[in-house]
């Protein structure tokens, strides 16, 4: 039985009801919830346990001590359509000039608190023609500056489907991932927007 993401309840609640049957994909980042007590003994007592990264495996092995659990890197992929339409997403959102692109939960753990100041200094002091597109469900009340030099920093989180997404990210200058390494990277290394993330995201050098 295969249980997808550790902190969810019935990932958590079923692999512990059947650990001898339970494969988990435990999808987890680096933030304070992981290093909870609670999840420890979850981490040991599993079947076996597939890993979306390197690091997440060397980040659970570190605090769970669990090597002795079998565990794979199987990583994540992409369905990368034939053709995409950059134009269409620009019209369809107002996309005018250059703009950083970001797609994932709007969210702190996901470095977004960090993302909005980041943003802010560059554009203030690099180039003022840069506007930051958020695509996601934000659950971080979003910085509204119309007097900064960057005065759409940062425009409203558009949800969009994800074919009308990779649109809006081929024309983009920079893609932003959130800092668990993202769910889009593997889609983006297919497209000619070049992916980023910050320096203290230890997946980024996955």
């Amino acid at each position: 039985m295969f249980f997808f993401s550790a902190r969810y309840h019935h990932a958590f609640h079923g692999a512990r009801t059947v650990p001898h049957k339970a494969i988990l994909v435990p999808t987890a980042e680096r933030d304070p919830a992981v290093a909870v007590s609670i999840f420890a003994p979850l981490f040991r007592g599993v079947r076996g346990i597939m890993y979306n990264s390197f690091e997440e495996r060397a980040m659970i092995n570190a605090l769970a001590d669990n090597h002795a659990v079998p565990g794979v890197v199987v990583g994540i992929g992409s369905d990368v359509p034939a053709h995409t339409d950059p134009h269409r997403a620009r019209r369809k959102f107002k996309l005018d000039g250059r703009y950083v692109i970001y797609v994932g939960r709007i969210d702190e753990n996901k470095g977004c608190k960090e993302l909005f100041a980041f943003f802010e200094r560059y554009a203030a002091g690099m180039r003022r023609d840069l506007s930051l597109v958020l695509v996601g469900h934000s659950i971080l009340p979003i910085p509204d500056n119309p007097a900064r030099a960057a005065p759409r920093l940062p425009r409203r989180p558009r949800q969009v489907r994800p074919g009308r997404r990779r649109g809006s990210a081929d024309h983009a200058f920079v893609l932003r991932e959130p800092v668990d390494g993202g769910r889009s990277r593997p889609g983006r290394w297919a497209g000619p927007c070049s992916p980023t993330a910050s320096a203290t995201c230890s997946a980024g050098s996955a």
